[in-house]
């Protein structure tokens, strides 16, 4: 089965004449232990952990998961490996389930996410 973010990119793909390329250096950021919980869930369960994801997401570590700075590095190699490939300006769409993880790389170059 196709994750939906793969299904959008090849109907956008397929519309501009162009083509998906999957890769999984896009994937999202590992919550472990807080993963399809929700948010009122957690902040029930451990309020203290939860209001430090929003008061330092950056350094922010998922119990038994991994953190945003972990997510960078790893995402940091195929951004500027993206980047390089489009030398004279070619659109490229990293389009990624719509969590906040996934909107990082993006926001670093600049560019927004508009749903």
């Amino acid at each position: 089965m196709r994750r939906p973010c793969c299904k959008k990119a090849e109907i956008i793909a397929e519309h501009n004449q162009a083509r998906a390329q999957p890769s999984a250096a896009w994937r999202k950021i590992n919550m472990d232990a807080w993963e399809g919980r929700t948010l009122s869930a957690l902040n029930d369960e451990a309020p203290q952990q939860t209001a430090l994801l929003f008061d330092d997401p950056a350094s922010f570590e998922y119990p038994d998961g991994k953190s945003f700075a972990d997510f960078t590095v790893r995402t940091k190699w195929p951004l500027d490996q993206l980047l390089l490939t489009r030398p004279h300006g070619e659109i490229a769409l990293v389009a990624t389930a719509a969590s906040a993880d996934q909107s990082l790389p993006l926001d670093e170059i600049g560019m927004r996410i508009i749903d």
